[in-house]
């Protein structure tokens, strides 16, 4: 089983941007294992698509039970209505 910081490496790898799974609110540990990997995705998500339609179209079906924060350039949690776009460029 997939443990947290590679299925969080995984997410930054294809989307562009960091993430911090959560589980009951707190950080879910990177050596936690997670019974699923982000395998089904092999391109990124939409630039114009925000943080919130990201996480209900990609990230919560497939880890049922966490919840995530995306991340931007500079380690903050960005809100849900941030586009992916701003997220990625804040890389730059």
């Amino acid at each position: 089983m997939p443990r947290v910081d590679s299925i969080e490496s995984r997410i930054e790898q294809i989307e562009g941007f960091r993430v911090r799974i959560l589980r009951n609110g707190a950080d879910a540990y990177g050596n936690l294992e997670l019974p699923v990997h982000y395998r089904s995705y092999e391109r990124k998500a939409n630039d114009s698509a925000t943080v919130h339609e990201w996480k209900q179209a990609r990230f919560r079906p497939t880890f049922v039970g966490f919840d995530v924060e995306v991340l931007d350039g500079y380690g903050r949690p960005v809100h849900g209505s941030t586009s992916l776009r701003t997220v990625r460029q804040s890389y730059n």
